[in-house]
């Protein structure tokens, strides 16, 4: 990937989650495409909020440390009837392993994730349904 550092880190993250769970569907890349989700196929996504970035060091122009904190959102799509219990014990399983988690960014960063919400359910376009978890992440930015 050769995207946006922390976004391609997320991304791996979760991939990697998601394999080591053996939950079968993908994790699809909504983001600026024409692919249209398909209702009769399960699918995760990643929505990333935004946040805010503050001084942390000073004195140091140009090697200064700023902290950078944001929210990412991971979304289950179901396919439709598939029932409940199955969304939630996949989204309890991506939840428990984001859960105080640390990765690396691939400018050698470390982000460190915070808090997750608990499970957050509701309908999204055409009363289509999705679990979501809510993360809370820092990183370190230099400049």
């Amino acid at each position: 990937m050769a995207g946006d550092p922390l976004r391609d880190a997320f991304r791996t993250k979760l991939a990697a989650i998601v394999a080591a769970a053996s939950i079968p569907w993908p994790v699809q890349d909504t983001l600026n495409t024409g692919t249209q989700p398909d209702a009769a196929a399960s699918f995760i996504d990643l929505e990333f909020n935004g946040g805010q970035e503050t001084e942390y060091t000073f004195g140091a122009p140009g090697s200064n440390l700023w902290k950078e904190t944001g929210q990412v959102m991971v979304r289950l799509y179901p396919a439709r009837n598939i029932g409940h219990d199955l969304l939630e014990t996949y989204a309890l399983a991506i939840r428990n392993a984001l859960r105080h988690a640390r990765f690396v960014m691939s400018t050698g960063q470390t982000v460190r994730l915070d808090a997750v919400s608990p499970l957050g359910g509701g309908f999204v376009d055409a009363g289509w349904w999705c679990e979501t978890i809510g993360i809370s992440y820092t990183i370190y930015n230099t400049g």
